[in-house]
């Protein structure tokens, strides 16, 4: 049985009735759509007559945000008013934009700190002492990706200078930054879960009479973790953690569920606990493009009616490939999950152009860069070509890239009027700053998610089980991707302080790849042996540790494309195009079992 379907029978057993004093809270909102086809779908098919209200469904970001009476910041305003504040410490060696990069970082590091529950003061001045480069010596990777962070590229003494005199000021920026906040009635994402936790018995009436059911967490950050045992704490939570007992091939992918359910306990589990062989088979293929091409005949021979198939792209880049790549008998039947990059779209090459050219900077009566705006969203409005032949995913692509867009400029606008841009003085200032927020941007494909046929993202298939699953691009280094701490606050430190680090990114990321796997019934998974300038690609060490674990029975294939042959003296009547549609051929290799 899948896990949604079980969490709902087991709420069903206490009765229709109890359903409407239900919160249910997920990780993410997808969930939420399968839960209300499942409580659809047992609801038909009981003898229950009354009328019946559904359970509240929320992730806990929103749960937060309805109690917490502070209003999290927008990204750029934040950064704006950090910007003024360490111009007023520190003078202004840094362009705004220049400034953007490290200050959105050390914006979520003030964030980090509040979610680990810290007192902020004192986290904030041990890393001011601890970062100070002639008190500590830093390796040539972090010491390269500081720089990358402030833009700086000059000699050794001047970023020593630079960064000594800002670890100087740290604590009084963070202190100003925060007053600043709370003056208007904001704060980070960390400062609205701290607030709710330190004023939690003040909720009496927000949380009423209702149980929590929380399902499907992992990784806790400790003001959640707080918040759930408050909860508990006063009988208004239950806990149902995807937690597979019978995982043996590394303790660190249910370390997280394991220690949860130490503290909080759960209701049930899904997963009898007895050891369980995954069969799953294991694909090597010449290039990133023949996995593309593969997708359309796998779908043909794997997806059958009724089933729940995923084609899960681990590589963001993938996507585009993918998409073209499937045949049009099914279109209609697959949606995309998986976010669209905004800066891999045509409108952000013409608004990176518009803002490159010196003729369409502000006029000699503009005070400031108000006009010019107006002027690119009329530029986008002549720009939009006609998209009534495309296919329906590229006008949804197409359609959505220029909503993205108008909205990253409007918002430029109205801080523009707001007077938080004053610093703006070039065109290329403005550039980079629109660039820095667009490169952030990702666009949702809208579609019905519970679509027989899912092409999505290793991330957005937590809580979900499907039938049938092929995985692309199963290979060191993306999956699981190369991570580091983005943060100027040390490991160490963060490690020390509870705060979320590269090495529970990892951990996470194997849970989430693993949980998908045992949960699907047929699982493929796709590598590429490209050459690449430095090395080979390679099988990911995920691949590695399921060939050699009793857990898994691994079948090995190669994925080849077939030469072509041109039969006939080019008279065919249909003749098939050689490479471009993609004529594989599957040669098994032998299994993990044979090896034995």
């Amino acid at each position: 049985m899948k896990y949604l379907e079980y969490v709902v029978d087991d709420l069903i057993k206490g009765g229709w009735d109890k359903m409407k004093g239900y919160t249910i809270v997920f990780p993410m909102r997808r969930a939420e759509l399968f839960v209300k086809k499942a409580l659809s779908e047992r609801l038909k098919d009981s003898d229950y007559l009354l009328p019946v209200i559904l359970p509240r469904m929320t992730t806990l970001d929103d749960l937060v945000s309805d109690w917490c009476p502070l209003h999290v910041a927008d990204e750029i305003h934040s950064v704006c008013r950090l910007y003024n504040i360490y111009t007023q410490k520190m003078g202004r060696d840094l362009t705004l934009d220049a400034f953007y990069g490290w200050g959105r970082q050390l914006v979520n590091d003030f964030s980090s700190v509040d979610m680990a529950l810290q007192d902020a003061d004192k986290v904030i001045n041990v890393t001011a002492a601890a970062q100070t480069l002639e008190q500590v010596e830093l390796d040539a990777e972090t010491r390269e990706h500081l720089q990358e962070l402030v833009n700086l590229k000059q000699n050794e003494d001047i970023i020593q200078n630079f960064f000594k005199k800002l670890w100087e000021h740290l604590p009084s920026i963070y202190k100003q930054f925060v007053q600043q906040q709370e003056e208007q009635n904001q704060g980070t994402k960390g400062a609205c879960y701290k607030w709710v936790v330190n004023h939690f018995d003040e909720l009496e009436q927000e949380i009423g009479y209702r149980t929590y059911v929380f399902v499907g967490f992992n990784y806790l950050l400790p003001a959640e973790r707080k918040l759930m045992e408050l909860l508990k704490n006063r009988g208004k939570a239950r806990f149902y953690w995807d937690n597979d007992p019978s995982f043996s091939l590394d303790d660190h992918v249910y370390q997280y569920i394991r220690h949860n359910i130490n503290i909080l306990g759960e209701e049930a589990n899904s997963v009898d606990g007895k050891k369980q062989v995954k069969k799953l088979s294991v694909a090597a293929t010449v290039s990133a493009n023949a996995q593309a091409q593969y997708v359309g005949r796998w779908l043909a021979e794997n997806h059958h009616s009724r089933e729940r198939t995923a084609v899960v792209i681990a590589d963001e880049a993938m996507l585009e490939p993918v998409l073209y790549s499937l045949p049009d008998t099914l279109s209609g039947k697959v949606n995309i999950t998986k976010g669209y990059p905004l800066k891999h779209t045509q409108i952000y090459a013409d608004v990176v152009a518009y803002l490159t050219d010196k003729s369409n900077d502000k006029t000699a009566t503009e005070t400031n860069y108000a006009g010019v705006l107006l002027r690119l969203t009329d530029f986008l409005n002549s720009q939009m070509p006609s998209v009534s032949k495309n296919a329906a995913w590229q006008k949804l692509l197409l359609a959505e890239a220029y909503c993205q867009t108008q909205l990253v400029i409007n918002r430029f606008s109205s801080l523009m009027e707001e007077g938080i841009l004053d610093d703006v003085k070039e065109l290329k200032t403005l550039r980079n700053l629109i660039r820095r927020c667009m490169d952030t941007v990702s666009l949702p494909f809208h579609g019905e998610p519970v679509e027989e046929i899912q092409i999505i993202g290793v991330l957005e298939t937590r809580l979900l089980d499907f039938d049938n699953v092929l995985i692309l691009n199963v290979e060191e280094g993306v999956v699981p991707g190369n991570s580091s701490d983005s943060s100027f606050i040390p490991f160490d430190i963060r490690k020390a302080y509870g705060m979320q680090t590269h090495e529970d990114e990892a951990r996470i990321y194997a849970y989430n790849f693993f949980r998908l796997i045992r949960r699907s019934e047929k699982v493929d998974l796709l590598f590429s042996e490209a050459a690449g300038d430095m090395s080979k690609k390679t099988m990911s060490r995920f691949i590695m540790q399921m060939l050699l674990s009793p857990d898994f029975e691994v079948t090995k294939k190669r994925i080849t494309e077939m030469p072509y042959h041109h039969h006939n003296g080019g008279n065919d009547a249909n003749p098939i195009k050689p490479m471009i549609m993609g004529l594989l051929c599957l040669r098994s290799l032998r299994s993990r079992k044979q090896n034995q």
